[in-house]
């Protein structure tokens, strides 16, 4: 049988501590050589309205230990828009009932069965802010207890959730062009963290004296200053990420992994969406460091884990985790644990594996 889950049904088994060990094991496989991943693809085409597009979007990862491998589907429709100054994507619920379509399959393989059909609008959330919390884990100094965090939206609330435990943080700063947002951001999460969570009124003062910096905003546009730096200070970010005068004064950049990145992703275009698609401050292109000369000689979170590289060398370094390129392995590793839990409690839909298997050789 074929597990069909909803979102509800996998909120209620996914924790961030959960997600956060899935994660762990995932990368580390995958610097030990015992995980894989594609990178994505995109598939840009117009819509009949001028200012929105398709992006279909794909991956894959193997995990061996778990014996899964995942397939993973996103239909987005996307607008731009400036806010505040900055070039926002937006990702538009279009589909009937207002609903976004973004999906993974969950195959065996072991006979090559299909397991499960998982959403993944959660579990984005929370991988995202894991990932975050696991760089911090790493790489931040082991006395950080104050967090600075742009953004206060569907991301950020992962990042409060994966920072606290990755560190005991004792005060949170949150900034976001929208007061009321940023205030009832700062009181929601005061109820689900040890740490005092208050909102602030600039980016500056976000990342005033802090030890970590966390940037969760869906900007195209850069957001983390020069000025923003200190020694000693951990950064992540989600998108928007460093200017090109902040980039050059980090001592150690970490990425998700060596091979698929966003920065290598294959862009396909349909028709004369390339041309009319707003361009971003932010190069998806690999931007020389001083430390880096290419993109293939900056480590992955992988290898830290691991043991391979270190998080730092010392306690004045100022650390990047770039965030921005989800992978395969990722979803392999919690869709996997998602799916076991709810097998466990009896959740989700069961469907007949033949509607998905063939007599006939394909």
């Amino acid at each position: 049988m074929v597990l069909l889950l909803n979102n509800d049904e996998v909120r209620s088994v996914l924790d961030m501590k959960l997600c956060m060990e899935a994660l762990e094991e995932a990368y580390k496989a995958s610097a030990m050589g015992e995980a894989a991943n594609r990178n994505k693809t995109h598939i840009f085409s117009p819509t009949s309205n001028p200012e929105r597009f398709h992006r279909f979007k794909t991956f894959e990862g193997a995990i061996l230990k778990d014996k899964v491998t995942v397939l993973h589907i996103v239909s987005d429709i996307l607008s731009y828009r400036m806010v505040h100054g900055v070039l926002r994507e937006e990702k538009l619920p279009i589909a009937p009932g207002e609903r976004y379509v973004a999906f993974d399959l969950l195959f065996s393989v072991e006979n090559g069965e299909l397991l499960a059909i998982i959403p993944i609008g959660f579990i984005q959330r929370m991988r995202v802010g894991g990932s975050c919390g696991l760089a911090t884990k790493y790489m931040a100094r082991q006395n950080a207890e104050v967090l600075g965090l742009i953004g206060s939206g569907w991301q950020a609330g992962a990042q409060v959730l994966a920072h606290s435990i990755a560190r005991p943080l004792k005060l949170i700063k949150v900034y976001s062009p929208n007061r009321e947002h940023r205030e009832r951001f700062a009181r929601e999460m005061s109820e689900e963290v040890a740490a005092e969570v208050i909102p602030v009124d600039s980016p500056e003062e976000a990342a005033r004296e802090v030890d970590i910096l966390a940037e969760a905003t869906n900007s195209r546009d850069p957001l983390i200053k020069e000025e923003f730096l200190r020694p000693g200070i951990h950064i992540s970010s989600i998108i928007g990420g460093p200017d090109d005068a902040a980039y050059v004064k980090i001592n150690r950049i970490i990425q998700r992994d060596r091979v698929a990145t966003n920065e290598k992703a294959p862009r396909l275009f349909v028709g004369d969406v390339k041309e009319r698609l707003p361009r971003s401050k932010v190069e998806k292109c690999f931007r020389e460091h001083p430390k880096y000369k290419n993109i293939s000689e900056i480590p992955s979170l992988g290898e830290v884990i691991a043991g391979m590289v270190p998080g730092r060398d010392n306690p004045q370094e100022i650390t990047y985790f770039d965030s921005d390129a989800g992978l395969g392995i990722e979803f392999a590793a919690v869709d996997y644990r998602v799916y076991e839990e709810a097998k466990k409690r009896g959740l989700g839909q069961s469907l007949p594996s033949d509607w998905f298997s063939q007599k006939e050789r394909p």
